[in-house]
This record gives C-alpha cells, sequence and structure tokens, in this order.
C-alpha cells in the first residue's frame, strides 16, 4: 500500500480529544505512526525546535508538516493517499 512507504510522526499529548481522534482515524486506516508524546520534554523540544510549533496534534509526514486532524483531515488523507 502507498502508506507503508510514508514516515509519519505524530506529536500529542493524552488529554488531546483532536490526538485522540487522529489516533483512531490512523488505526482504523491501518497506517503506522510513530507517537512522540509532548508531555516529555525531549519530544516537546524537538516539537518546537525542529517544526516550530507549540500545538498538538501536529502531523509530519516526510517533511509536510500538519498541526490539528480535524481542520486537515482532507490534506492527510492526500498525503497518505488514501480514501476516507
Amino acid at each position: 500500500m502507498a502508506q507503508e512507504s510514508k514516515k509519519l510522526t505524530i506529536f500529542t499529548l493524552p488529554t488531546c480529544p483532536d490526538c485522540i481522534q487522529a489516533k483512531r482515524w490512523l488505526n482504523a486506516k491501518g497506517i503506522a505512526y510513530e507517537e512522540r508524546g509532548v508531555d516529555n520534554p525531549a519530544n516537546l523540544d524537538e516539537l518546537r525546535n525542529t517544526y516550530h510549533r507549540m500545538a498538538v496534534p501536529t502531523i509530519v509526514i516526510n517533511g509536510n508538516v500538519l498541526v490539528g486532524f480535524t481542520s486537515n483531515r482532507a490534506k492527510l488523507m492526500e498525503l497518505l493517499g488514501v480514501a476516507e
């Protein structure tokens, strides 16, 4: 499948509803991802210093950075090559 060749990282917080929804959607689609909780200071530093973001979920797909899930679902689907 096309999405297997994509590297996807998602920065999250356990209490973030949009993060939970994004992970559920990715799991339902069978899309592998690496989760980095920003409650870990090293992950927060990476989010801030590498991607210049301070919001979750931040989803990184092969260098493309999306902030938020609900508002970016169409772009996420396009980048991953999946249908609703």
